[in-house]
């Protein structure tokens, strides 16, 4: 019987077929399918890379929003103008309640339930959020990283102080303050000439101080710290404050 199945020129020819076909469909996925494969494999490595680019920018975009600071490229969305809100408003999904923390009988008012003891103590370890000053405007507690909400508490200091800070930028660890009418620079030199290799401030003291160097550049002369009147030029090393000592918190 066994011999009647070999000689069996069907038989043969059928299970050739079947060997036949399994190995094309085995081709046919390899090869076909190898660009989808290809390109899911991409999408999943471009997401990995989206997400930890998202973590990374997180903190610089809301340091942008915060600081007018002319010195950095990106930019980040214009903030909400709360002068003229009213109590009640809306903005963003969220009940606007004033600059200064409400009362539970407004909260109560508008359904609003008061903040929990976390909502009130930094996860940072630095404590009971800072009362906020008369026009500081609406903020968001917690921040969404140990750095920003430093910078917002030197600011708020310094505000408190009458230091009219208009945002802050940090750098190395160090809060740098931006007050119109002080930039904070590192001087360079070259070919016997000296000039300004990083200038960081208010960005309307930038344009000024951007067209007094572009005159001097035309007629190839040094930059000075003369050139610029009305423009406190603070030397870089010099202008940072360190939050931790300024606002006595611990490391």
């Amino acid at each position: 019987m066994f011999r009647d199945i070999i000689g069996n020129k069907w038989i043969i020819g059928g299970v050739a077929f079947l060997i036949l076909f399994s190995v094309a469909c085995v081709l046919w996925y390899r090869y076909d399918t190898a660009p989808d494969r290809k390109a899911a494999a991409d999408a999943e490595k471009l997401l990995r890379q989206w997400e930890a680019k998202k973590a990374e920018l997180d903190d610089k975009t809301e340091q942008v929003a915060d600081a007018p600071a002319e010195n950095t490229t990106p930019t980040g969305a214009e903030p909400i103008k709360t002068e003229s809100l009213q109590i009640g408003d809306v903005v963003d999904g969220r009940i606007y309640l004033g600059a200064e923390p409400p009362s539970p009988e407004l909260l109560a008012q508008f359904g609003v339930r008061p903040p929990t003891q976390d909502e009130i103590i930094s996860p940072y370890g630095f404590g009971p959020y800072p009362e906020l000053p008369d026009g500081f405007g609406a903020i968001t507690w917690p921040r969404k990283s140990a750095d920003s909400e430093l910078r917002i508490r030197v600011k708020i200091k310094l505000l408190k102080q009458g230091v009219p800070v208009e945002g802050s930028v940090m750098e190395n660890g160090l809060v740098y303050p931006i007050i119109k009418g002080v930039r904070y620079v590192i001087w360079g030199e070259s070919d016997g000439k000296q000039y300004l290799r990083k200038s960081l401030g208010h960005p309307d003291d930038g344009d000024y101080m951007r067209a007094i160097i572009k005159e001097k550049n035309a007629r190839d002369e040094s930059i000075t710290a003369a050139d610029f009147p009305g423009i406190k030029l603070v030397p870089f090393e010099e202008g940072g404050i360190d939050p931790y000592t300024f606002l006595d918190l611990p490391k």
